[in-house]
Protein backbone atom coordinates (compact mmCIF):
# COMPACT_ATOMS: atom_id res chain seq x y z
CA UNK A 1 0.00 0.00 0.00
CA UNK A 2 3.06 2.23 0.77
CA UNK A 3 4.62 1.85 -2.35
CA UNK A 4 1.79 2.45 -4.71
CA UNK A 5 1.84 6.47 -4.42
CA UNK A 6 4.61 7.77 -7.30
CA UNK A 7 6.50 9.98 -4.60
CA UNK A 8 6.91 6.90 -1.92
CA UNK A 9 7.99 4.37 -4.32
CA UNK A 10 10.60 7.16 -5.06
CA UNK A 11 11.95 7.92 -1.71
CA UNK A 12 12.02 4.39 -1.63
CA UNK A 13 14.03 4.84 -4.56
CA UNK A 14 16.24 7.09 -3.45
CA UNK A 15 17.17 5.85 -0.19
CA UNK A 16 18.36 2.14 -1.36
CA UNK A 17 20.38 3.98 -3.60
CA UNK A 18 22.02 6.61 -0.93
CA UNK A 19 22.22 3.19 1.19
CA UNK A 20 24.10 1.62 -2.29
CA UNK A 21 26.37 5.29 -2.45
CA UNK A 22 27.24 4.90 1.18
CA UNK A 23 28.57 1.65 1.01
CA UNK A 24 30.30 1.38 -2.33
CA UNK A 25 34.18 1.91 -2.17
CA UNK A 26 35.76 5.42 -1.77
CA UNK A 27 36.67 6.62 -5.71
CA UNK A 28 35.13 4.29 -7.86
CA UNK A 29 32.64 5.06 -10.45
CA UNK A 30 30.32 3.05 -9.15
CA UNK A 31 30.23 5.46 -5.94
CA UNK A 32 30.06 8.38 -7.84
CA UNK A 33 27.21 7.38 -10.22
CA UNK A 34 25.19 6.13 -7.04
CA UNK A 35 25.58 9.51 -5.39
CA UNK A 36 24.72 11.00 -9.13
CA UNK A 37 21.45 9.04 -9.43
CA UNK A 38 20.50 9.53 -5.34
CA UNK A 39 20.93 13.39 -6.12
CA UNK A 40 18.52 13.67 -9.09
CA UNK A 41 16.21 11.58 -7.24
CA UNK A 42 16.26 14.24 -4.34
CA UNK A 43 15.42 16.92 -6.42
CA UNK A 44 12.78 15.06 -8.01
CA UNK A 45 11.48 14.65 -4.98
CA UNK A 46 10.86 18.25 -4.50
CA UNK A 47 8.43 18.11 -6.93
CA UNK A 48 5.60 17.07 -3.90
CA UNK A 49 6.60 20.61 -2.03
CA UNK A 50 5.10 22.29 -5.56
CA UNK A 51 1.73 20.48 -5.27
CA UNK A 52 1.09 22.65 -2.68
CA UNK A 53 0.77 25.80 -4.99
CA UNK A 54 -2.05 26.90 -6.95
CA UNK A 55 -0.35 27.65 -10.33
CA UNK A 56 2.08 24.22 -9.85
CA UNK A 57 -0.08 21.70 -8.60
CA UNK A 58 -1.78 21.02 -11.94
CA UNK A 59 1.32 21.02 -13.79
CA UNK A 60 3.11 18.23 -11.52
CA UNK A 61 0.02 15.89 -11.14
CA UNK A 62 0.25 16.40 -14.85
CA UNK A 63 3.71 15.67 -15.50
CA UNK A 64 3.45 12.44 -13.46
CA UNK A 65 0.76 11.31 -15.42
CA UNK A 66 2.73 12.05 -18.82
CA UNK A 67 5.71 10.32 -17.22
CA UNK A 68 3.40 6.70 -16.29
CA UNK A 69 2.40 6.94 -19.59
CA UNK A 70 5.74 7.46 -21.50
CA UNK A 71 6.76 4.32 -19.40
CA UNK A 72 3.65 2.29 -20.33
CA UNK A 73 4.69 3.34 -24.39
CA UNK A 74 8.51 2.58 -23.46
CA UNK A 75 7.31 -1.24 -22.27
CA UNK A 76 5.08 -1.85 -25.48
CA UNK A 77 7.88 -1.13 -27.59
CA UNK A 78 10.09 -3.13 -25.65
CA UNK A 79 7.79 -5.98 -26.63
CA UNK A 80 7.42 -4.89 -30.20
CA UNK A 81 11.23 -4.69 -30.67
CA UNK A 82 11.72 -8.05 -28.61
CA UNK A 83 9.65 -9.37 -31.61
CA UNK A 84 11.51 -8.12 -34.38
CA UNK A 85 14.76 -9.10 -32.76
CA UNK A 86 13.44 -13.09 -32.37
CA UNK A 87 12.18 -13.11 -35.60
CA UNK A 88 15.52 -11.69 -37.34
CA UNK A 89 17.27 -13.97 -35.07
CA UNK A 90 15.01 -16.82 -36.21
CA UNK A 91 15.87 -15.54 -40.38
CA UNK A 92 19.47 -15.22 -39.66
CA UNK A 93 20.17 -18.63 -37.68
CA UNK A 94 18.12 -20.31 -40.80
CA UNK A 95 20.61 -20.04 -43.25
CA UNK A 96 23.21 -22.38 -42.94
CA UNK A 97 25.15 -22.52 -45.88
CA UNK A 98 24.83 -21.75 -49.66
CA UNK A 99 25.46 -25.02 -52.00
CA UNK A 100 27.99 -25.22 -54.85
CA UNK A 101 25.02 -24.16 -57.44
CA UNK A 102 23.87 -21.08 -55.55
CA UNK A 103 21.11 -22.37 -54.11
CA UNK A 104 20.34 -21.78 -50.01
CA UNK A 105 20.08 -24.80 -47.41
CA UNK A 106 17.64 -23.40 -44.50
CA UNK A 107 17.43 -25.09 -41.49
CA UNK A 108 17.03 -28.46 -40.99
CA UNK A 109 17.17 -28.78 -44.96
CA UNK A 110 21.03 -27.59 -44.75
CA UNK A 111 21.71 -30.37 -42.13
CA UNK A 112 19.93 -33.11 -44.12
CA UNK A 113 21.59 -32.30 -47.23
CA UNK A 114 25.09 -32.43 -45.09
CA UNK A 115 24.42 -36.10 -43.85
CA UNK A 116 23.04 -37.09 -47.12
CA UNK A 117 19.21 -37.66 -46.34
CA UNK A 118 16.21 -35.96 -47.58
CA UNK A 119 15.73 -32.73 -47.08
CA UNK A 120 13.32 -29.82 -47.09
CA UNK A 121 12.59 -27.50 -50.24
CA UNK A 122 14.82 -24.34 -49.93
CA UNK A 123 12.45 -21.85 -48.35
CA UNK A 124 13.95 -19.04 -49.66
CA UNK A 125 13.06 -18.08 -53.28
CA UNK A 126 15.81 -17.21 -56.01
CA UNK A 127 14.86 -13.36 -55.68
CA UNK A 128 16.29 -13.52 -52.40
CA UNK A 129 19.69 -14.01 -53.31
CA UNK A 130 20.67 -10.52 -51.49
CA UNK A 131 19.75 -12.26 -48.28
CA UNK A 132 22.35 -14.66 -48.80
CA UNK A 133 25.18 -12.29 -48.93
CA UNK A 134 23.78 -11.04 -45.31
CA UNK A 135 24.81 -14.16 -43.89
CA UNK A 136 26.93 -12.22 -40.94
CA UNK A 137 26.07 -11.88 -37.77
CA UNK A 138 22.92 -11.05 -36.46
CA UNK A 139 24.11 -7.93 -34.52
CA UNK A 140 25.86 -6.52 -37.35
CA UNK A 141 23.11 -6.51 -39.50
CA UNK A 142 19.65 -6.28 -37.60
CA UNK A 143 19.75 -2.16 -37.00
CA UNK A 144 20.54 -2.18 -41.24
CA UNK A 145 17.52 -4.01 -41.42
CA UNK A 146 15.58 -2.09 -38.80
CA UNK A 147 15.89 1.21 -40.83
CA UNK A 148 15.44 -0.07 -44.16
CA UNK A 149 12.09 -1.22 -42.46
CA UNK A 150 10.78 1.49 -40.89
CA UNK A 151 12.12 3.57 -43.68
CA UNK A 152 10.01 1.96 -46.01
CA UNK A 153 7.34 2.65 -43.46
CA UNK A 154 7.92 5.86 -43.25
CA UNK A 155 7.60 6.59 -46.97
CA UNK A 156 4.76 4.48 -47.22
CA UNK A 157 6.68 2.35 -49.29
CA UNK A 158 5.60 -1.74 -49.60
Amino acid sequence: MYLTDSFNLLDFCTFHVLLAAVLLPERSHEKALAWSVATCLAWLRLLRMLELFKSWGPLVLMFIEMIRDVVQLLVLNLFVLLAIACGMWVLFNSIQHEHDDGSLAVGAAATANASGGSAWPNALPPQCSALANLRGDLHSHFFWIVFVLLNGMISGDS
